[in-house]
């Protein structure tokens, strides 16, 4: 188990790669995302095998979580100042190649999940956007505002 540290202020949003378990992208308070790539951390805490599961289940529930190992993880591969404003909402695309953030600032930014690098902004929305989706068949983004759109 690992906490995964280095934003400044309250983390209002997280993701998983679509893929699956490669990446997470994290959005803030701090008005920064930041990637991270969790195959180091299989590396260092490979699953328990069949004997260390049967003995977890013998074993009270808070002696088991007292006895996972857990570490504090500040490695993200880059951080990125996002927003003028708090990150609502984060959403990974289903190929996995690009992400996209919402906030408060009324606007949507489309990323490059490799690199980082904005790709696009979309405004439109005359209030913070609270939510957003890629559709998992279709090129299309979803979002939710307290716009009422």
């Amino acid at each position: 188990m690992a906490t995964l540290t280095g934003h400044t202020e309250a983390v209002h949003a997280v993701a998983w790669s679509q893929s699956g378990s490669d990446f997470v992208v994290s959005g803030s308070k701090d008005k920064t995302v930041k990637m991270w790539d969790l195959r180091f951390l299989a590396a260092a805490n490979p699953a328990p095998g069949k004997k260390a599961k049967q003995q977890q289940k013998q074993q009270k529930e808070e002696t088991s979580a007292a006895a996972l190992e857990h570490r504090a993880v500040d490695s993200a591969l880059y951080t990125k100042k996002a927003h003028e404003k708090v990150i609502n909402a984060i959403a990974v695309a289903p190929n996995d190649k690009l992400f996209a953030t919402a906030s408060q600032d009324k606007t949507i930014k489309l990323w490059d999940a490799a690199t980082g690098e904005l790709q696009a902004t979309l405004a439109g929305h005359r209030r913070g956007v609270w939510h957003i989706e890629f559709s998992p068949v279709e090129r299309c983004l979803l979002s939710a505002s307290a716009d009422k759109t």
